[in-house]
């Protein structure tokens, strides 16, 4: 039957809202504001993407996409997919040992200037 198991019925679980500010107690325990980076972080991480897209890390690039207005639609195994309104084609991205591909840094700055210009 759909929704059941072997042990019994499953239950669903919804993710309360948070406002926009408020803050958010991490898995650790620490207190984590819920608010986007600052705009001069967001102005050195995209800095750092054009000059050494090799040498950006992965939650840099999140974090980047982040501070562009790109959010977290889904993952399948190592692929993460950003997607952001008025985007034809949004990026894939994935984690390679901590470290962001190239070839994807330069799709997701493509995507940033795309956004920007249109």
């Amino acid at each position: 039957m759909l929704g059941e198991s072997s042990a019994g019925p499953v239950e669903s679980r919804t993710v309360p809202s948070v406002p926009a500010g408020s803050v958010i107690p991490a898995p650790s325990g620490r207190v984590v504001p819920d608010m986007v980076p600052s705009t001069s972080r967001c102005q050195r991480l995209l800095d750092r993407a054009r000059t050494n897209p090799a040498g950006l890390r992965f939650r840099e690039l999140i974090r980047l996409a982040e501070c562009h207005g790109f959010e977290r639609s889904r993952q399948k195994a190592s692929h993460l997919v950003l997607m952001a309104e008025g985007l034809h084609r949004p990026p894939v991205v994935q984690n390679v040992k901590g470290s962001a591909k190239p070839y994807q840094v330069k799709q997701l700055l493509a995507a940033i200037d795309e956004m920007e210009a249109g």
